[in-house]
C-alpha cells in the first residue's frame, strides 16, 4: 500500500507511511502540492477517498476543456459576426454594434428560426432582390413575385441584402460553370464543428448534413468561391469533424498526466458534446499502446492462444 499514487484535482497524492492515531493505525497521505505535510486516513476510508479524488479530478479536467472550448467558440463567433463580406466597413463604433446586433438576432421566417443574417444570405442565394413595391414600399422579392416586407426583417437586413446583391453574393451560375468542392476548406470544417456544438450536441454525421443543406448550391466568398457554386461531400465532411475530436483527444493524452488516458479521451468527447457512441469510435481510433503490450506478453506466455 505504501507508495500507492493517484490523481486528485489538487495534483498527485501518495501513501507515504503508517502511523498510530488514537490507538489505531492510519495511513499517511501526502499531496504533491504540499510535500512537507501529510494527513491521516483511516484504512477503512482510504478507497473511498481515492475514488472521490479521482472523480473530482475528472470533473475538474473536463471543466477546463469545456471552458477552453467555450473561449475558442466565443472568439470564433465574434470574428464571424464582424465579417459581413465588407458591409461592416460602412459603419463604426456604436452604429456598427447596432448593425451586428440587428443581424445577429434570431428570427422566425416561414417557420424557420435562424439569425437575420442567415435568413438574408439564404434569400439572396435563392434569387431574392430588394425592390420598391408600389403599395407596400421596400420589400425583398422572390423570382416568383412573393415577398417579405421591410417590417418583417428590418431596414438593416434589407440594406444588407441590397449590398450582397451588389457584390454578386450567391449569384446563380450558368450550367456550364462547374461547382467547386469546398469540403476540405478550413472555414467550412469550422462551421461544421460549431454545428456539432449546438444545443445538446450533434453527431459529426448530422452536423455535416445540416452544414451541406445550408451552404451548398450558391457561391460563397468565405469558402473561397465568390463566383462558382459550391458543393460539399457530406461523408468527407463528417470524417473531418470526427477527426477534429480525435485530434483533440490526442492533444489531451499528450498534455494530461500519465495514467489519465481515459480521462483525456472523455474530456475531448465531452468538449464536443458527443455521446457514448462517438466516444467508443474515438477509443477505437486511438488504441491504447499499453493494451497491445499486454496482449503481446500474454501471447508470449501462452495465454489466449489456441495451441
Amino acid at each position: 500500500m505504501i507508495g500507492r499514487r493517484w490523481e486528485s484535482y489538487r495534483g498527485w497524492r501518495e501513501v507515504v507511511g503508517q502511523r498510530e492515531l488514537r490507538g489505531e493505525l492510519h495511513w499517511l497521505v501526502r499531496d504533491d502540492a504540499s510535500p512537507m505535510f501529510a494527513h491521516f486516513v483511516h484504512p477503512d476510508d482510504l478507497e473511498k477517498e481515492i475514488s472521490g479524488d479521482i472523480s473530482q479530478a475528472k470533473s475538474h479536467e473536463k471543466a477546463k476543456v469545456r471552458e477552453a472550448q467555450r473561449v475558442r467558440e466565443k472568439a470564433r463567433e465574434k470574428q464571424e459576426r464582424l465579417n459581413l463580406y465588407g458591409f461592416e466597413k460602412r459603419f463604426s463604433g456604436v452604429q456598427l454594434g447596432r448593425v451586428l446586433d440587428t443581424l445577429g438576432r434570431q428570427q422566425g421566417l416561414s417557420g424557420t428560426f435562424l439569425t437575420r443574417r442567415e435568413h438574408i444570405e439564404n434569400l439572396v442565394r435563392r434569387g431574392y432582390v430588394v425592390k420598391k413595391h408600389p403599395k407596400y414600399g421596400r420589400v425583398i422579392e422572390a423570382p416568383d413575385g412573393s415577398f417579405y416586407l421591410q417590417e418583417d426583417v428590418t431596414k438593416t437586413a434589407l440594406d444588407y441584402a441590397d449590398y450582397l446583391h451588389s457584390i454578386g453574393f450567391g449569384k446563380v451560375q450558368p450550367q456550364s460553370v462547374q461547382a467547386k468542392d469546398v469540403t476540405d476548406h478550413p472555414t467550412l470544417i469550422e462551421y461544421g464543428v460549431q454545428e456539432m456544438l449546438k444545443g445538446k450536441g450533434r453527431s459529426p454525421e448530422v452536423a455535416a448534413k445540416v452544414t451541406r443543406r445550408r451552404l451548398e448550391g450558391g457561391s460563397n466568398m468565405m469558402l473561397g468561391s465568390p463566383t462558382q457554386p459550391v458543393t460539399i461531400n457530406e461523408d468527407r465532411l463528417a470524417a473531418h469533424l470526427f477527426n477534429r475530436i480525435v485530434e483533440q483527444a490526442k492533444k489531451n493524452i499528450a498534455s494530461f498526466k500519465p495514467g489519465a488516458r481515459d480521462m483525456a479521451i472523455g474530456a475531448a468527447v465531452d468538449g464536443f458534446k458527443q455521446g457514448k457512441l462517438v466516444e467508443r469510435r474515438v477509443r477505437e481510433a486511438l488504441p491504447d499502446p499499453a493494451e497491445d503490450v499486454d496482449a503481446v506478453m500474454m501471447e508470449a506466455f501462452g495465454f489466449g492462444s489456441d495451441t
